[in-house]
């Protein structure tokens, strides 16, 4: 638990499952296999995807440790940290959309799909992980403030 809880994980894993499943449903509409070719594809989506949630998540916690409240920390991390965000996925997504362009259908599609993927995953980590922070109010962050000790058992519940 790099967070100290459980909550913190399923907040970041929502956008990452809702950008896979969006991934699967292209593939599908597009009639693009899921095989042993393709679904290196979708691990190497969801490794990087889930990053731009970090990035984000991370930079709330500080904000919130800074003294800021949820709200306040949430819209500071996405002023600042969301620029960094929106580059670093746009450096991505340009370095593999041109694989479309690309003769071999393989590559074609995959190059596609990992676009795809990290574009998902950025609107994920944008906008689904604030979303969720600002509707859950965690309490291991408000636990942060308060200065609770934590000890395993609380760790578990989030």
């Amino acid at each position: 638990f790099t967070y100290g809880s459980l909550v913190a994980t399923l907040i970041l894993m929502i956008p990452v499952v809702l950008s896979q499943l969006a991934c699967e449903a292209f593939m599908y509409i597009w009639r693009i296999d899921l095989n042993v070719n393709s679904l290196p594809i979708a691990a190497a989506g969801a490794g990087v995807g889930v990053d731009y949630g970090i990035y984000h998540f991370s930079r709330m916690i500080d904000a919130f440790d800074e003294g800021r409240n949820i709200e306040a920390a949430v819209d500071y991390a996405t002023a600042t940290t969301g620029k960094a965000i929106i580059f670093t996925a746009t450096t991505m997504v340009a370095g593999t959309i041109f694989w479309w362009f690309s003769a071999l259908k393989f590559q074609a599609e995959m190059g596609l799909l990992l676009a795809l993927l990290m574009l998902f995953n950025t609107f994920g980590g944008l906008v689904i992980v604030p979303a969720w922070v600002k509707i859950l109010n965690p309490r291991f962050l408000t636990e942060r403030r308060r200065g609770v000790e934590r000890v395993p058992e609380r760790l578990a519940v989030g």
